[in-house]
């Protein structure tokens, strides 16, 4: 089978499948590849003549120079720690994630979002420029370790904030860092100059906003805690808390967000913002983010992803 669409992701993304399932009702041909079966099948690929061949696992396809789209749903920064892994572990997981990095060679498909473009945008700091440069509101933000300018410039609460995405593991645990309110006041030298991180002043009252942009289609919606606006970050609470509502957003904001993954060239964006007081704040945008757990997702972005990897063209 000849694929006309790649889908490079992990097993346990299943967002993948709503969008596959109308990818196969539009009579599209596509081929995943999933990180965690890569040693299970057998791949080859001639980078100059853009020509692959995958085999193993069910799968006879092979890709060529015309390939339409590539789906792109992996990080780029290798966030997990190694830990206890033995060498050949180590040098397993490096050389797929190359591996799979070096699908680049299909340079006439479209991709979202092709991993160079990934790469740039995962930078906390960067994203809060551009979207600056876009017109969006931006909370004061300090990037670093210096405990004293942050006091200088943010003298009240702070939100304080990994400046990458923190994944750590401690033997069997799984550790996860998220959003911190405290004073300034609070903040000593000892516990910050260790690691930089982002100091931002804490808006409020708030309500918390996702936005998802696919091309030009965009979906947004409120996020409630027990029906109420989230004080702190809302991802610190129960699931069955929590409530999606759709969200009108004003045009000229509808538009930033569409200028901001145009300029980070993303076909698509997950993107925060804060609503305080009717002025909306950017906070940060996800390029490889979640949006299955969105009410009527099949529907909306879903449907929008299928049909712009449908299409054929350039990037």
């Amino acid at each position: 089978m000849k694929a006309s669409v790649l889908v490079l992701s992990g097993l346990y993304d299943f967002s993948i499948d709503i969008v596959l399932r109308r990818l196969r009702e539009m009579g599209i041909n596509y081929l995943r590849l999933n990180m965690e079966q890569m040693a299970d099948l057998r791949m080859a690929f001639d980078p100059v003549t853009r020509s692959m061949t995958i085999r193993g696992l069910g799968i006879d396809a092979f890709l060529e120079a015309d390939l339409q789209a590539v789906w792109y749903r992996s990080p780029v920064f290798l966030r997990n720690s190694l830990g206890n892994q033995s060498l050949a572990e180590q040098l397993k997981r490096s050389q797929w994630s190359a591996f799979i990095r070096s699908m680049m060679v299909f340079d006439e498909a479209r991709w979202m979002n092709h991993p160079a473009d990934t790469y740039k945008a995962e930078t906390k700091p960067y994203q809060l420029l551009v979207a600056a440069r876009c017109g969006f509101a931006v909370p004061e933000t300090i990037v670093g370790n210096g405990v004293v300018e942050v006091r200088k410039r943010l003298p009240s609460n702070v939100a304080l904030k990994s400046i990458d995405t923190v994944y750590l593991r401690e033997d069997d645990d799984a550790l996860f860092a998220y959003t911190s309110i405290m004073s300034a006041n609070e903040l000593l030298d000892d516990s910050v100059h260790h690691a930089p991180l982002i100091a931002q002043e804490f808006l409020s009252p708030k309500t918390d906003l996702r936005v998802t942009v696919v091309g030009t289609s965009v979906f947004s919606y409120k996020i409630l805690v027990n029906g109420d606006p989230a004080p702190g970050d809302w991802r610190l609470h129960k699931r069955e808390e929590l409530t999606y509502e759709q969200y009108s957003l004003p045009d000229d904001v509808r538009d930033r967000c569409v200028a901001l993954c145009a300029e980070l060239r993303l076909p698509f964006g997950a993107i925060d913002l804060i609503d305080n007081n009717g002025k909306f704040f950017f906070v940060e945008i996800n390029p490889t983010g979640e949006w299955a757990w969105l009410p009527d997702a099949k529907r909306t972005a879903g449907a929008a992803i299928a049909a712009w990897l449908s299409l054929a063209g350039g990037r």
